[in-house]
């Protein structure tokens, strides 16, 4: 613990912090804390130091996490000498809504010797029964927070069944205040009784669009494609998740065609949102049907009742072959399970390699949405997940990489048991009978609660938190005496243990897809695919992180490295790096594959006619061109049917832009095929043999 001199009132140094909630409230909030933080610190003589004055803006106080200027003063506190020796907050809830925080936060300043002052309540920590009034105040803020949501929605409620609006903006519409001149404000104004909402019809528009196509057969994924690529505008970011990126997305068209609004009805408290405790992020949950309120409003609708019908039973459709089914008390689904689908990401951007439809391969999501990805190399389900499982299994997972890789972390690892604290204060023996002793004291406490007596006690909650958190301490300074003091103290045979987990990694690769790919989201931590070219053509070249000691049993993914022979067990995930790490390995998308039907009669076409050479056309008029040097009941033939010349130029477009460097010109709602080579007659030239490819990833590996 660090120690502090006996300093005089006038010499202590003073930290602030500064929150306020929403986006909404004034940023000059901040500066008005700030200035009330001041004043108290120049009436006691104390001294501010202005690097410490740190504040978080627009950050809800429900939670603990993202707030930088929080987590700077604290870890800030923990340093040896402190920096500072008293936080000022303006009020209680400025650091947390939550009674636990706001206690856990003032036993650790208090661990480090910081003193903590409340200037609305006028608290020291250092005072007499500053924990009693925490608790107290704490409560009843709590309470109020509690009971302020309740208000907020039952007045919600009643703009409803009034007819107005509640809640954020919607796409399609535009809110229009509705004054009473006959009831002013508090500042002797009209008063607004509410918003209503109007169509706006350029959106509105847009939406009648996306319902139409829709019901006339396209996908969500064509038509949030289509939209992004004639740059129509989008519904902006909600304030729920601001970093949602901008443009049209598969799950934006899906929400439009489930908004019920559209059809004139317009539903409240549909949803409740609410914070995770831990990871401070908003969740969105379905309210039971009869929580519902719905109410008709004829003149917001957007899209007619036939429309909407035919919508909805495509979408039943949709849902029915997509969805999952439980047979024989199992869920089983129809679309199929891939090994590595969900674990790859785009090395350009970082975002996710999705499935398409078509093959099945695995693209760019970002590009494939054009959301600003230049990634546009497709690859086959079935030949990645081939050469991938090839490439580690017998270039990366190999023996002398493995043995380098354990010695090089039996070395780490020695350097921090050798490095690491030991607390020889107390013994075991009296470890373990004061976790007995406390463990006794819980039960008493908790029987105590269960009597009707005491029902409504506010004291035994606050001892069983107490008695919990020592509980807790005692169980961490028990882990603390076991820890190794040495290597050899910890007996571990780091080689065993990566050839133990690599084996059972390569034993589920060869499982079904289900249970290979459990194993694998444990152990693969980053799979990143970066577009390259090379002699033989465009390939993926894989940056890969596999942790080889994290325990599969272990739900939190804790690196377990071994079990004690006399107590506990041993984790030291933060201290020691246990990733291997791999780059070089080469995934071929055209590896040992024909060409695309149309790749030799567009060759022919070209080499025939070099007039069309860059002679922009449209799918359809290239179509009608290359049909004398297509056979009859060729896989050609059937291209250049309907769409069919479209979705080659698609799907195949690594061979089209290679061969006769086509580029693709989107016009007047339209798009146009332009090629500037002639290419070759000849089929695409076969790359190497795997075998030959997995020596070539190999020596580049090494």
């Amino acid at each position: 613990m660090p120690q502090s001199g006996n300093l005089q009132a006038s010499s202590k140094r003073v930290a602030i912090y500064t929150r306020y909630s929403c986006d909404m409230q004034r940023p000059a909030t901040l500066e008005d804390q700030e200035r009330n933080c001041r004043e108290i610190a120049e009436q006691k003589g104390w001294v501010v130091l202005d690097e410490f004055v740190r504040g978080d803006a627009a950050k809800t106080g429900r939670v603990l996490n993202h707030r930088k200027g929080l987590e700077f003063l604290l870890a800030q506190a923990e340093l040896n000498p402190r920096p500072f020796d008293v936080l000022i907050v303006d009020e209680m809830s400025r650091l947390s809504r939550k009674l636990r925080d706001i206690l856990g936060i003032a036993d650790t300043l208090r661990f480090y010797e910081v003193k903590l002052y409340i200037v609305s309540h006028k608290l020291d920590s250092d005072q007499e029964g500053f924990s009693m009034m925490v608790n107290l105040l704490g409560s009843i803020a709590e309470e109020h927070s509690k009971d302020m949501r309740r208000r907020v929605l039952r007045g919600q409620e009643g703009r409803v069944r009034d007819g107005y609006k509640s809640g954020g903006r919607c796409f399609g519409y535009r809110s229009v205040p509705v004054i009473n001149t006959a009831r002013p404000d508090l500042q002797g104004r009209a008063a607004i009784e509410g918003y209503e909402e109007v169509v706006y019809e350029p959106e509105a528009e847009t939406i009648r669009r996306i319902f139409s196509r829709f019901s006339d057969g396209w996908s969500v994924s064509q038509i949030a494609h289509t939209l992004n690529r004639e740059k129509v505008p989008g519904p902006r970011p909600s304030s729920i998740a601001p970093s949602r990126l901008a443009g049209w997305h598969e799950s934006t068209v899906k929400r439009i065609l489930k908004q019920e609004k559209y059809a004139g009805r317009r539903i409240w408290n549909k949803t409740t949102q609410i914070i995770h405790p831990v990871t401070g992020k908003t969740v969105t949950r379905k309210n039971e049907p009869q929580k519902w309120l719905t109410t008709e409003v004829p003149k917001i609708r957007i899209v007619s009742d036939e429309l909407w019908a035919r919508v909805r039973e495509r979408l039943e459709i949709v849902n029915e072959k997509m969805t999952r089914h439980r047979i024989a008390a199992i869920n089983r689904a129809k679309k199929r399970d891939y090994l590595f689908n969900g674990l790859l990401e785009c090395g350009l951007c970082g975002s996710p390699m999705n499935i398409s439809s078509s093959g099945p391969s695995y693209v760019c999501s970002s590009w494939r949405r054009q959301t600003g990805c230049s990634n546009r190399l497709w690859i086959k389900e079935e030949r990645l997940t081939s050469q991938l499982i090839a490439g580690l299994t017998q270039n990366i997972l190999i023996p002398e990489f493995l043995d380098h890789f354990a010695d090089s972390v039996a070395r780490e690892f020695e350097q921090y048991v050798k490095g690491s604290p030991h607390d020889d204060e107390d013994s075991f023996e009296n470890l373990q009978e004061r976790e007995l002793t406390l463990k006794q004291s819980c039960q008493r406490v908790v029987e105590a609660m269960m009597d009707p007596i005491s029902a409504n006690s506010t004291f035994l909650p606050r001892q069983l938190a107490k008695l919990e958190a020592e509980l807790a301490e005692v169980q961490v300074r028990k882990q603390l005496l076991d820890a190794p003091k040495s290597l050899d103290d910890a007996k571990l045979d780091f080689g065993a243990i990566v050839k133990s987990n690599v084996s059972s990694l390569l034993e589920a690769i060869r499982e079904e897809a289900p249970k290979a790919r459990e194993v694998l989201q444990r152990r693969i931590k980053k799979l990143r695919l970066i577009p390259t070219e090379t002699d033989d053509g465009p390939a993926y070249q894989v940056l890969g992180e596999i942790d080889l000691f994290a325990s599969l049993a272990d739900s939190k993914k804790s690196v377990l490295v071994a079990c004690s022979s006399t107590r506990t067990g041993q984790w030291y995930t933060d201290e020691v790096d246990y990733i291997f790490r791999f780059f070089g390995l080469a995934l071929y998308p055209d590896l040992c594959v024909d060409p695309d039907p149309l790749v030799k009669p567009l060759a022919d076409l070209l080499a025939t006619d070099p007039g069309l050479l860059h002679a922009p056309k449209s799918a359809r008029e290239w179509a009608e061109l290359l049909k004398p040097h297509v056979q009859t009941g060729t896989k050609a033939n059937k291209c250049l049917a309907k769409r069919g010349v479209t979705v080659r130029f698609r799907d195949a477009e690594d061979q089209f832009v290679r061969h006769f460097e086509m580029t693709t010109i989107d016009y007047r709602n339209k798009t146009w095929y332009m090629f500037s080579k002639a290419g070759s007659s000849e089929q695409l030239k076969p790359s190497d043999s795997l075998s030959s490819l997995r020596h070539q990833s190999a020596a580049q590996c090494a």
